[in-house]
């Protein structure tokens, strides 16, 4: 029998393929570069907690056009360029402070820099707000016949001018006929009393004296209802007064009275004979023009409606909405000055009127004005009733709350803003130092300086921004 050596079966056992190990190297260099990221990250999160999420100013890198150079003792050498650069001296300045740059003539010329001369004028500081155009309220009417009847007539149309006294409208009233015959027999009976009287009195001394003072009560009480009939037609709006009815006899009375209130140009196109004494006519108040007509031919009427609407267009209110925050600067008699949309012209008024409460929806308060309504006179014309403003047309108005006899100013473009503070540009010589400010009004020209600058001193105004940009240029450069 041989001897056989046995062999171990290795068949079962795993054997790494260079595949496999490039496989596991992979997964390493993930989980490592992973662990490099979240690693990463926190401390980034713990930078950020330390310094406030702020960058420090010192990982940037100021970029700038070399446009100037600072002084030194030695000549500077000629440019090649064929703009000449202007040079910027750093003079002493504290805490790494610019106290001034050299710009001479031709470096102003080259970066077009002007120069101003600081001023002193009348400053106005005005509020602007936006607001609309209303009628005058108190030079509104709504008119209404004073007794019921039915409309006879129509004179005027909405969109009329009037004039005061102007019939509006006749309306045909039972009442008006009623009173003016009650006016004709009170003077009948008046006059019967007042001859009743004189008889007596020319027979004294047959009449007993008790029948002659009993006539002489009558003869009053006639001639207080006759004063009464004429008051109950004043009420109405028909004027009459016993000195026009004096001496007329019963024709020349009735025929007073049946047109009476009635424009003559109105009574030349009636005819008497059938016209009816009942008319009553519908005056305007006052000059102005018609808004609104309510009233029909034939329709009847009452005192209870309104049958017209007239408006004195030639004092209109102007109501600006101010904001909140601003109305502590408003007082009344401050100066209002308002131009409505797409309307040429201003009209000036004075705050008459200041709400007591703030609007719940917009919080703004009320300012109210009233305003001359410019009358227009079109080319030719000798009168026109059209008028500047109309009722219910927004605008923009300027309230002034503070007048400044004397204030220093410079132009706006002299006043630059770094960010925190105000500043100008001043000329020393051949320099410009930066000089802070504290502004106040600003227009459309001018800048009203209330601290840090004398008038008579000479800024940079145009192209003052160039110096400011050199300013920061040698800062960074520190």
């Amino acid at each position: 029998m041989s001897n056989l050596t046995a062999t171990p079966d290795h068949s079962d056992e795993k054997t790494n393929t260079p595949a496999q190990t490039m496989s596991v190297g992979a997964r390493v260099r993930g989980r490592i570069l992973y662990l490099l990221i979240v690693a990463g990250l926190v401390g980034i999160l713990k930078l950020g907690h330390a310094t406030h999420w702020s960058i420090p100013s010192e990982w940037f890198t100021a970029v700038a056009v070399p446009a100037a150079k600072p002084v030194s003792e030695e000549p500077a050498a000629p440019s090649k360029q064929p703009v000449q650069t202007p040079a910027v001296a750093d003079t002493k300045a504290t805490s790494q402070e610019v106290a001034k740059i050299e710009l001479d003539e031709q470096g102003l010329k080259n970066a077009g820099i002007e120069l101003h001369s600081v001023t002193q004028r009348g400053v106005d500081e005005k509020l602007t707000a936006h607001g609309i155009v209303s009628y005058n309220k108190n030079l509104v009417a709504q008119l209404s016949t004073r007794v019921p009847g039915t409309v006879w007539r129509v004179e005027k149309q909405a969109g009329q001018p009037i004039r005061k006294g102007d019939v509006l409208a006749i309306v045909e009233a039972l009442e008006v006929g009623r009173m003016k015959s009650e006016l004709l027999q009170a003077i009948v009976t008046r006059d019967l009393k007042a001859r009743t009287v004189e008889r007596m009195e020319a027979a004294e001394g047959v009449i007993p004296e008790k029948m002659i003072h009993e006539a002489k009560s009558e003869e009053r009480v006639a001639r207080i209802r006759v004063q009464d009939a004429i008051q109950s037609l004043v009420n109405l709006g028909l004027f009459i007064s016993q000195e026009e009815i004096k001496g007329l006899d019963d024709v020349q009375l009735a025929k007073k009275l049946q047109f009476l209130g009635l424009p003559d140009s109105i009574v030349a196109t009636l005819e008497p004979q059938t016209t009816t004494t009942n008319l009553l006519p519908l005056f305007a108040p006052f000059d102005g023009v018609v808004i609104g007509r309510e009233i029909t031919l034939g329709e009847t009427v009452s005192p209870t409606e309104s049958h017209f609407e007239v408006a004195d267009i030639r004092r209109m209110w102007v109501t600006l909405e101010v904001r909140k925050e601003d109305v502590n600067l408003v007082r009344l008699g401050q100066t209002i000055s308002f131009t409505a949309d797409g309307i040429p012209g201003e009209v000036m008024g004075k705050v008459d009127w200041i709400s007591t409460e703030v609007d719940e929806n917009t919080r703004t308060l009320q300012v109210r004005a009233e305003v001359d309504n410019p009358e227009l006179q079109p080319a030719g014309a000798t009168h026109c009733e059209q008028r500047l403003l109309r009722a219910h047309t927004f605008g923009t108005g300027q309230i002034t709350v503070r007048t400044s006899m004397l204030s220093t100013v410079v132009p706006n473009e002299a006043v630059q803003f770094d960010g925190r503070t105000y500043m100008v540009f001043v000329r020393d010589g051949q320099s410009f130092r930066r000089v802070p400010v504290k502004t106040g009004v600003v227009d459309r020209d001018m800048t009203e300086i209330l601290s840090g600058l004398d008038a008579g001193v000479i800024v940079a105004t145009e192209g003052s921004h160039v110096v400011k940009a050199e300013f920061q240029l040698v800062q960074s450069a520190l």
